[in-house]
């Protein structure tokens, strides 16, 4: 009896013992687990902060209004380069498109939709055409790595150069330096080294024809390399931006809320004396 006993105590010592280790490392693994989720919590936290912020300028009573009068802008640029209402709530819906998809500014991809959208015509492309050579480009500077801020510039800038018909001078120098990534694309359906654009510009060679006609060789190429790349968190912000203008500036289209508060407000300049 004293034998077995004293086996049955001996195992029970080998029992406590085994649990006892083990609640010491189910509460070490805890702890472990805690720390982690306690970074976690902070690293949200912040994003959540900077999250709030954001909403908050986008949702304020004078951004609503400035997205109201953003929106009325972009459909007044579109409306100069479209002949009907179709075309224009194509344009539309394909510009918003290229922005969400690239996180880019949707005013700025208009820009350069537009500059190209005028010379159609001339080189024979279609709308579809018209959008599929801004997405590329959108895609091309995105690929740069810019921030937000500089992408909108660098857009801008592209789209202002095809206004003379050709890269060249300060605006090829800008867009050499900026952004890379729509260099490379541009020497990359020339066949050529993007070293020597500088050199093509300057003789007058980067014409709006050749630019274009690069590009929508490399079109899948600029598709596969920017799939690859990460968007930064600047840019994100834009998605929400889009959206916002889009949201703000279709529901006031629909209900005139902005043509009757200038109404009012024109009444009441009228009505001061």
């Amino acid at each position: 009896m004293s034998t077995k006993l004293g086996t049955l105590t001996l195992d029970l010592v080998a029992r406590i013992g085994s649990f006892t280790q083990g609640m010491r490392d189910a509460s070490a693994s805890a702890e472990r687990e805690m720390g982690r989720a306690g970074n976690s919590v902070n690293t949200m936290d912040g994003l959540l902060k900077k999250l709030a912020a954001t909403a908050g300028a986008v949702f304020s009573v004078s951004q609503i209004a400035n997205y109201a009068d953003s929106y009325s802008g972009m459909v007044n640029k579109l409306k100069l380069v479209t002949q009907t209402q179709g075309e224009l709530s194509e344009a539309m819906n394909s510009t918003y498109k290229i922005a969400q998809a690239t996180a880019s500014d949707w005013e700025s991809v208009i820009t350069v939709y537009t500059k190209f959208q005028k010379i159609s015509e001339k080189l024979g492309l279609s709308q579809e055409d018209v959008s599929r050579i801004t997405e590329t480009v959108t895609k091309a500077v995105s690929m740069s790595g810019a921030t937000a801020d500089e992408a909108q510039r660098a857009l801008m800038q592209f789209g202002q150069a095809l206004n003379t018909g050709a890269l060249k001078g300060q605006d090829l120098n800008s867009i050499l330096s900026q952004t890379p990534g729509l260099t490379d694309a541009i020497a990359e359906g020339m066949g050529v080294a993007s070293g020597s654009l500088k050199e093509l510009g300057a003789a007058g060679k980067l014409t709006n024809e050749m630019v274009i006609s690069s590009l929508q060789k490399v079109a899948s190429s600029v598709d596969d390399k920017y799939a690859e790349t990460a968007t930064l968190i600047s840019s994100s912000f834009d998605l929400v931006k889009n959206s916002a203008k889009k949201m703000i500036g279709e529901f006031d289209a629909a209900n005139g809320v902005s043509a009757k508060f200038v109404a009012g407000m024109t009444g009441i300049a009228e009505n001061l004396e």
